[in-house]
């Protein structure tokens, strides 16, 4: 089987790695009670593959991007949707007065709502969930309900800053999405995105059920700070910065269950044990104590055009 780079069509990508669907469905049933098997009829199996001109990792088959009513399931989570994250604020460095701001993919505005207390810019939202809009519309933040593709076919060059959090690792449609967002930007605009960072070792090799959030049908590409300057290459434009998380107490017991997996040899019985014996509560005070120095979640890329 041929696959091909979501950026070159001509270029072979390298497969690194399979997944069973099988593992999937019953994964986001249990962990979730998500039922996903409707994205994978016909789809034994998933590829982990890697774009040779970019070095994105992404799913194949393409095209498993989870739907409308995926996500609605997944909302009914309470930590599903944080109201405010590190790299809203992160993103204010990089926006002055004055300037022209888009975010793609605006939720229920808590990113606009907090820039527009903080900064005087013009901006623009857009978000596709009806809900999401209304209850931006409640904090006073009007939402366009547009594709990026639709508004970049008209608003050419006309942001100083195009931002967006935690979208783009859910979108198989990469390249149009990169090639939309640049387009929007005028000559020395910036492009800031945030993504899960797959460089971090107790978030890709993720033992617990958490995992399975990490591949289709919720992400479908897998950024990591090579991927960043591969695609800061192929669109020529500048990978100005890039910025790490620090480990959010969300993630502490997800990074604890990683560490003690590797002190057991990954065995699940040890692990098991040592979690039900709750040995590992000690050991939460010495990580947030020490959560600064250790990266986390999110990596923030800063493209200028």
């Amino acid at each position: 089987m041929n696959i091909f780079s979501p950026f070159d069509e001509r270029k072979e990508a390298v497969v690194l790695s399979e997944y069973s669907t099988k593992e999937i469905i019953k994964g986001y049933d249990a962990e979730f009670g998500v039922a996903v098997s409707d994205y994978f009829k016909e789809i034994p199996v998933l590829r982990i593959c890697k774009c040779p001109v970019t070095d994105l990792m992404f799913y194949y088959p393409f095209g498993l991007d989870g739907k409308a009513e995926f996500y609605a399931q997944l909302s009914k989570w309470p930590w599903y949707y944080q109201a405010e994250r590190w790299e809203h604020r992160e993103v204010f460095k990089w926006i002055e007065k004055g300037m022209a701001v888009l975010e793609i993919g605006s939720g229920s505005g808590a990113f606009l709502s907090l820039l527009t207390k903080n900064k005087e810019v013009n901006y623009t939202g857009l978000e596709l969930n009806a809900d999401a809009i209304r209850e931006a519309a409640k904090k006073g933040i009007t939402l366009k309900d547009e594709t990026l593709h639709a508004y970049a076919l008209n608003h050419s060059e006309k942001y100083d800053v195009v931002c967006s959090f935690q979208v783009f690792e859910h979108i198989s449609a990469v390249k149009e999405l990169f090639t939309d967002a640049f387009s929007l930007l005028k000559p020395g605009g910036r492009l800031i995105i945030a993504v899960p960072n797959n460089d971090v070792a107790f978030f890709k090799k993720n033992r617990t059920g958490g995992r399975f959030l990490n591949v289709p049908p919720h992400h479908v590409n897998l950024f990591t700070e090579s991927s960043f300057r591969g695609i800061a290459a192929y669109y020529d434009v500048k990978l100005e910065h890039v910025e790490k998380e620090p480990l959010q107490d969300l993630h502490v017991d997800t990074y604890l269950h990683y560490r003690i997996s590797r002190l057991f040899l990954n065995s699940n019985f040890m692990v098991r044990a040592f979690w039900k014996l709750k040995l590992h509560i000690p050991l939460r005070t010495l990580v947030k104590t020490n959560k600064h120095r250790i990266d986390g979640h999110t990596i923030m890329a800063v493209f200028r055009k």
